[in-house]
């Protein structure tokens, strides 16, 4: 497996745990622009044509400004989608806050578990190999007794079994470094 090669925030800018929080960001902001928007004044145009005692030609315009005061409902709303917004944003904050967090911590694990796998690649799993090689051998030449045999035998196979645990801890390290940079490795 190779390394990894990223950068932390184009990670967190993109990752799909983060792209819903930043979509309710901005649903909140585009609901505080609305709530805004309706102590804007409003210009209000209106044509018309008009048949007086059935002549025909006869047209009407009417121009008008309404310019809405602090009625307590607009306030209210305006304020809540303001609170709102904030709440929001601090909710995407914390989540993003959180997610670098974790993903320093899926790097540290990472980082860890591939230098105990190739410990146990460079040498703990040459040194098993070679200790059952060297315990038949003393074994069949009557160095060793049944007992001590079977004792280095199982001390053999229980660097092997470790050996086993560290790939598999070191292949879910690897695979929670790819949730967390993306298919981009």
């Amino acid at each position: 497996l190779l390394p990894f090669q990223y950068s932390e925030e184009n990670s967190a800018d993109n990752h799909p745990m983060l792209r819903a929080a930043k979509q309710e960001t901005e649903v909140a902001s585009a609901n505080l622009q609305k709530q805004k928007a309706a102590f804007l004044p409003k210009l209000n145009l209106q044509y018309a044509k008009q048949e007086v005692q059935g002549v025909d030609g006869f047209y009407t315009y009417q121009a008008g400004v309404s310019i809405p005061f602090l009625s307590g409902k607009s306030y209210g709303d305006a304020r809540a989608a303001k609170i709102e917004t904030q709440i929001v944003n601090r909710k995407a904050n914390f989540k993003k806050q959180q997610f670098l967090v974790q993903l320093q911590q899926a790097k540290r694990n990472y980082e860890s578990w591939k230098d105990n796998w190739q410990y146990y690649q460079k040498a703990a799993l040459k040194v098993a190999k070679e200790q059952r090689k060297g315990a038949l051998l003393a074994y069949k030449e009557g160095a060793l007794d049944y007992v001590a045999f079977i004792q280095n035998l199982e001390e053999a196979l229980r660097t092997e079994l470790d050996a086993i645990e560290a790939a598999k801890s070191y292949l879910l390290a690897y695979a929670d470094m790819k949730f967390y940079l993306g298919n981009d490795i």
